[in-house]
């Protein structure tokens, strides 16, 4: 305000009417002392903020200070009005909180109905229907919705069932639903005719979040019925229902949590269009009055009130969120994603995206073409001088820049076939931006002629013929023939003229100008402003990402829609002004968007690998991570577009739009007029062009967030998980089923109790499961010859009665196979209460006996813990305690202890040994760990691609294996490998050497981020790494074997410590003078698919880094290494051009291997490269490495938790715990003579192969 034009005091006489010079300036100095608009601003500021607090000092007439502490508000006197600007808050507040108070609960209370029920027909013709007639009402503009409403409700041309007008500020001497006798007879209750009143304004204002909330909640119901804990319910028999209710929709409910802090100041924001709609004296009408007349003091009054209900109500929410996710700590502070981006993706087919694009590309061909469509100039004219144009004659830059921007862009469309790289198609589509935004005015002029001019010279004879445009209107005519305004569609006037007489259709085809421009400039700016705000947020993170969120967090506390009526009304209505606003109002969705993806994107071992070759930061950030989290922001961009075009009609709706321009909203504005007349063509046309424009973005947006995930599907052919597998599994006995990655293991495991998704199909086959004495089989689902339950297809009723009492299944991730929001004793109680009755205190006592039996310690207090409260190990013991609650006849354990450290597997299998005793229970055991069956298997089953190989006993299957496959994963195993010779002997000064390293990661608690205690990830420690030499970095989850690997090579800062490297301290060594030893220190990762940024082809990925070093003289050159490198890995040098995903993840690895070993350096990290193989994968891997090693003089830094892999692999030991460094050595010594306690527990939990 204070940046506007002329200064305050001037605007605020803007209103006063005709004053001479002189009395204007003396009122202008008159208010410039009155609101001290004579200080400088921060000043001005200062005093603002002291006036409006209830704590600060209390000043006197003057202004003078008398004293701090407790005062009364004051939050000034209004210009406009000459009242206190308290008293017309309070008489328009309470009217506007009752309206936002009647439409939060009845938009969350239908939305979640309607969302659930929704969800549960996926994919159905209900559900699609119900899904597209969603976001249809999500694109109605509200200024459409309530001009159609009091059209069709509340005109006297048709229903006049409600009033529009007359509402009075809340009066609570009033208040009774009993009829009142007037005057004018008897009158309803005032209650009651506030009731009525208020009926349509809270359905205008209802009906966008209602959409919104149900698409959310069907999104996130969807995405937690396939989550592993609601697999997890069935597999305990819990009925669907239960699953949906108890289980799914209180996780569900989070994201609805988060989003009602939003919704508050969205429908603030709401209230502006409604109240000024519905002719209500509330605070959205108050603000748009002060705006209009420059009402300074209520325009910050309205400010500061909403601004401050928002953040009241980002905290009501913070603390909601914090009591209903056990996960969230009350005292810290919850940071929330933009509700749009937790939408989730909905079933809209591709003809809803084509048809969406058919209307957008429409209305750009209108928006260029306008000129050529509807105008009153003729094409051509032929008098007896010849001819002319007077269109062509009359065209301004703006018409000629928008054709030079669509013909240009049709030309590097066209080009874009020819040059895959895409440079062109980009260059010519930023020249002809460039050339529209610096010549663009938009609109044409007010044409002076209009084409009845034209007919007069025809019948004069003067012209003696002419081409006329089809609408043969310019915007801005008044039309001769029809100089009654608002004249119905007729055969002149196809759409009907508006108040001035102007040809609507014209209008409205040059009003695409104005909805395109706006909604693209503002779009790009704000898109802009958000990839470089938000990619510094999420790439730095720490205390930088917490001063700029809270910064983000105050600036989307001022509603937009205030700030952009302010600038509106203070700077005038020019269209570039209102393309920055909405820009600079739209960029904090996008500004969390690219954190949300940088904070995920910036821990991928992809980036880390380009930050460890030395690349600049800004290929780091936009190549290598932009890319791949541009996906959200492009789905976000369309929806921006749509948003963009609503702000533009309805700040013409409101009055406050461009002047002499046509509009969409401005045209909606003169539907209804003075005494309730209604003219249903201005509702109408103007309004399904909003409309259509916003839902085909929308349609747009959707098609994007479907699509913008990278899938790779087989087409048609069918993808067979398990063909012809037969087995049997005897009471007591333990089965184990193996097979590498693939095979069919955990399918067939969750085939036996029908938990497989809708979409496998079983076209043959049985599994029958043997009756008890009192079961007798009924219809289908039994076999009397076998006396068994037949369980493949049988009815739902009937797997519910099998699952969790007769079968139970523990599952390989325990953290997601537990409900987060559900005590365990409560998940353990379920199946208690389902299958035995068992409820109350008799259910907690076996609750805690479950407990005690799994050796849970302390389990009183453990019982009315939540799932995150736990460790690993504890978490694994609960689901073994629930799987075993109604003591089963089979228990199907599927990885059971893969996600455990050794240690912690070993307990595992100690304790359900016990148990299978104690309750003889067959187990199905499913594995890769070759070792680990050796130990606890009677029978083996070896399936390979979804068949079984070789099934039989242990000592046959294991000891002699008759099948080619089983004998290849056996030589495979690294204990049964020929050790590695041995390197040379120490020799020299070590080529690293660590001392007294330390890093500690802050652990910050509260608001204020408080700096409470730190992790010791690496604590003091002191190592050496030799020349030639491979030492092994051995420990458990969180021992800091990776972390000290990461500093080493500068990932991770150091909090102290050495790490000196050819007589320099790495450690001290900032981002630009590590780049040099970036060539001689490299790293390859542990998932091999992450490790690669699936953007770029592999030759990109292996070339990069050369030219980042100057490796080469030219791109060939480097490409004709790179292929020599691809060699060296085993891989064909013709893949080159392909793609990550194109490969196995063995071949991945091998890539990784290349690109570390393309640098020519002299040390490699090697951090757990084996860990997400197979086996048989894993021993060509080792062996690659070991080749590698000898032929280009490496040093590896083996990261590993296998122990058998050290033995075959390492020359060296070293063996951390708890961030510190215990015991190091020799392989031979540390592995075959152990000094240290913790490395004789770790050694001792080594499953050993037996055979």
């Amino acid at each position: 305000m204070a940046a506007a034009p002329g200064g305050v005091g001037a605007n605020l006489l803007s209103q006063a009417g005709d004053l001479r010079a002189e009395e204007r300036a003396a009122m202008e100095r008159y208010l410039n002392e009155r609101y001290g608009l004579d200080q400088p601003l921060p000043v001005q500021y200062a005093r603002w903020l002291n006036k409006v607090s209830p704590v600060g000092f209390r000043v006197d007439e003057n202004r003078e200070p008398q004293g701090f502490g407790f005062k009364a508000p004051d939050l000034g006197t209004s210009f406009a009005k000459n009242r206190p600007v308290t008293e017309l808050i309070a008489e328009a507040l309470p009217i506007t909180l009752l309206m936002n108070g009647l439409s939060i609960p009845l938009v969350f209370v239908l939305s979640i109905i309607m969302g659930v029920y929704t969800a549960q027909f996926r994919g159905q013709a209900l559900d699609v229907g119900i899904g597209t007639a969603n976001l249809a009402l999500w694109s109605i503009p509200t200024i459409w919705m309530g001009v159609v409403l009091i059209g069709l409700l509340a005109s006297e041309e048709y229903l006049n069932l409600f009033p529009t007008s007359g509402l009075e500020s809340l009066r609570a001497d009033r208040w009774t639903f009993l009829p009142v006798q007037t005057a004018d007879g008897w009158q309803r209750g005032y209650l009651l005719d506030l009731a009525w009143h208020l009926v349509l304004p809270v359905i205008c204002l209802s009906y966008t979040g209602f959409a919104f909330l149900t698409k959310l909640t069907r999104s996130s119901v969807l995405e937690n019925l396939q989550a592993d804990y609601a697999r997890t319910a069935r597999a305990k028999g819990a009925l669907e229902h239960t699953v949906l209710w108890h289980h799914v929709l209180r996780n569900s409910l989070l994201p609805l949590i988060t989003v009602a802090a939003s919704i508050l100041p969205a429908l603030l924001v709401g209230s502006v269009i409604v109240e000024s709609i519905f002719s209500i004296d509330g605070m959205g009408r108050l603000a748009v009055q002060a705006v209009q007349l420059r009402d300074r003091e209520v325009v910050l009054a309205i400010t500061l009130i909403t601004s401050l209900l928002s953040l009241v109500a980002y905290l009501i929410v913070d603390i909601c969120y914090a009591a209903a996710d056990p996960r969230v700590s009350a005292a810290e502070s919850v940071i929330h994603e933009s509700y749009s981006h937790r939408v989730g993706r909905d079933t809209f087919s591709q003809t809803g995206a084509r048809v969406g694009l058919a209307w957008v590309g429409l209305v750009a061909i209108l928006a260029v073409f306008a000129p050529f469509i509807a105008n009153s100039h003729p094409y051509l004219i032929f008098t007896s001088d010849g001819w002319q144009s007077p269109l062509l004659r009359h065209l301004d830059w703006a018409d000629v820049s928008l054709l030079v921007m669509f013909v240009t862009t049709l030309g590097a469309w066209r080009l874009r076939y020819r040059f895959s790289t895409g440079r062109i198609f980009l260059a010519l589509i930023v020249l002809a931006l460039l050339t529209s935004i610096g010549t663009m005015t938009l609109v044409s002029p007010p044409s002076a002629v209009i084409y009845d001019q034209y007919r007069t010279g025809l019948a004069e004879g003067t012209i003696q013929s002419a081409v006329l445009a089809p609408i043969p209107f310019s915007p801005t005519d008044r039309s001769r023939d029809n100089p009654v305004s608002l004249q119905p569609p007729d055969s002149v006037h196809w759409f009907g003229t508006d108040e001035d007489g102007a040809d609507v259709l014209s209008r409205m085809i040059h009003a695409c100008r104005i909805a395109l421009a706006i909604g693209l400039m503002s779009t790009g700016i704000a898109l802009l402003i958000g990839i470089l705000y938000g990619g510094v947020m999420g790439f730095f993170g720490g205390w930088l990402d917490i001063a700029m969120m809270r910064f983000l967090e105050m600036f989307e506390s001022i509603p937009a829609l205030f700030l952009l009526l302010m600038v509106v009304a203070f700077f005038g209505r020019n269209i570039y002004l209102i393309m920055i606003v909405i820009g600079l109002t739209s960029w904090p969705g996008f500004a969390r968007y690219l954190r949300a993806e940088f904070l995920k994107l910036r821990n991928q071992d992809y980036v880390q690998a380009a930050q460890a070759a030395g690349l600049p930061l800004w290929s780091v950030l936009f190549r290598h991570m932009l890319p791949n989290g541009v996906a959200p922001l492009l789905v976000a961009a369309s929806f921006s577009i749509a948003s963009a075009i609503l702000a533009e009609a309805t700040l013409s709706f409101l009055g406050l739009g461009l002047i002499d321009e046509p509009s969409w909203g401005g045209m909606l504005n003169q539907a209804v007029g003075p005494g309730g007349t209604f003219a249903l063509w201005l509702a109408t046309y103007p309004g399904l062009a909003i409309f259509l424009t916003v839902f085909s973005y929308n349609l747009i947006g959707e098609a994007l967030r479907d699509n913008l995930v990278t899938e790779f599907h087989s087409g048609e052919n069918k993808t067979i998980a398990v063909n012809d597998v037969s087995f049997e599994i005897h009471p007591g006995e333990t089965v184990c089923l193996v097979g590498e990655s693939g095979s069919g293991k955990s399918v067939t495991g969750l085939s036996i109790l029908g938990l497989l998704p809708s979409s496998a199909t079983h076209p043959s086959g049985k599994v029958l499961l043997a009756c008890t004495p009192d079961e007798q089989p009924s219809g289908g689902a039994g076999d009397d010859l076998n006396k068994s339950l037949s369980l493949l297809g049988a009815p739902e009723t009937l797997l519910q009665t099998v699952r969790g009492v007769r079968i139970s299944m523990i599952f390989q991730e325990p953290l997601t196979c537990l409900n987060p929001v559900l005590t365990i004793g409560e998940q353990i109680m379920e199946a208690l209460e389902l299958h035995l009755g068992l409820q109350g205190e008799a259910a907690r006592q076996r609750v805690l006996e479950l407990l005690t039996q799994v050796e849970i310690p302390d389990p009183e207090q453990r019982l009315d813990d939540y799932p995150h409260r736990l460790s690993g190990g504890q978490r694994q013991r609960v689901m073994i305690a629930m799987a075993l609650a109604c003591e089963p006849d089979l228990l199907i354990a599927d990885e059971p202890t893969t996600a455990l450290d050794v240690t912690i597997q070993a307990q595992i299998l100690r304790l359900m040994a016990n148990l299978q005793k104690q309750h003889h229970t067959a187990l199905l055991f499913i594995t890769h760990d070759l070792s680990l069956v050796s130990e606890i298997a009677n029978r083996v089953i070896v399936m390979q691609k979804g068949r079984i190989v070789e099934s039989g006993g242990l000592k046959q299957v294991l000891g002699s294996p008759s099948h080619p496959y089983t004998r290849e994963l056996l030589a495979a195993l690294p204990s049964n490998l020929p050790r590695l010779e041995p390197m040379a002997p120490r020799q020299g000064a070590p080529l690293i050497e660590i001392r007294n390293l330390r890093v500690y990661f802050p652990i910050r608690k509260g608001i204020l981020q408080r700096h409470v205690d730190d992790v010791k990830a690496v604590d003091d420690v002191s190592l050496d790494i030799h020349k030639g030499r491979v030492l092994a970095l051995v420990g458990e989850s969180g021992s800091g074997k990776t972390t000290l690997g990461r500093a080493l090579l500068g990932l991770v800062p150091t909090t102290s410590g050495s790490v000196m490297y050819e007589q320099t301290d790495l450690s001290q060594l900032n981002r630009r003078k590590f780049k040099p030893f970036r060539k001689d220190l490299q790293v390859v990762f542990q998932d091999p698919q992450s490790s690669l940024n699936p953007r770029l082809s592999i030759a990109s990925i292996l070339t990069e880094p050369m030219a980042v070093h100057q490796i080469g003289a030219n791109q060939q050159e480097r490409l004709d290494m790179a292929a020599q490198y691809m060699e060296k890995v085993g891989l064909d040098p013709s893949m080159l051009r392909r793609y990550p995903h194109e490969f196995s993840g063995g071949q991945r690895q091998r890539i990784g291997i290349a690109r570390a070993i393309a640098l020519q350096p002299r040390f490699i990290v090697c951090d757990e490269v084996t860990s997400a193989l197979d086996v048989s994968v894993q021993a060509k891997i080792l062996l690659l490495l070991e080749e590698l090693k000898r032929e280009f003089h490496l040093t590896y830094l083996f990261i590993t938790h296998n122990i058998d892999v050290v033995r075959y692999f390492a020359d060296d030991v070293a063996v951390m715990h708890q961030g510190k460094l215990v015991e190091q050595g020799s392989a031979t010594a540390v592995c075959e003579h152990p000094q240290h306690a913790y490395t004789q527990k770790l050694l001792e939990a080594v499953p050993k192969f037996r055979f």
